[in-house]
């Protein structure tokens, strides 16, 4: 299991609190998929923010995935919003 510097540890509890924050306010403004995506990042970085330490690459490779389907999600939910005239 890898340390981190102070930075990298920050960087993983900035990230983890904007995802957690994501996750409420996406079903919430209608963007259920988006939040549900935002939900699958948080669990990636979850163990790293609780144990304050930087991403083993299991997880950094699980958090990848994530991401890739959080943009998916948004992208979708943005453009069927646009679409709608929102």
């Amino acid at each position: 299991m890898s340390r981190g510097g102070d930075g990298v540890i920050k960087r993983v509890s900035d990230s983890y609190r904007h995802l957690h924050g994501i996750c409420g306010i996406g079903p919430t403004v209608g963007f259920t998929a988006t939040g549900e995506a935002a939900r699958a990042a948080e669990t990636a970085l979850m163990q790293a923010h609780r144990e304050k330490r930087a991403l083993t690459e299991p997880e950094v490779l699980n958090l990848k995935k994530a991401l890739h389907q959080l943009r998916l999600a948004a992208a979708s939910e943005l453009r069927l919003m646009y679409q709608r005239g929102g």
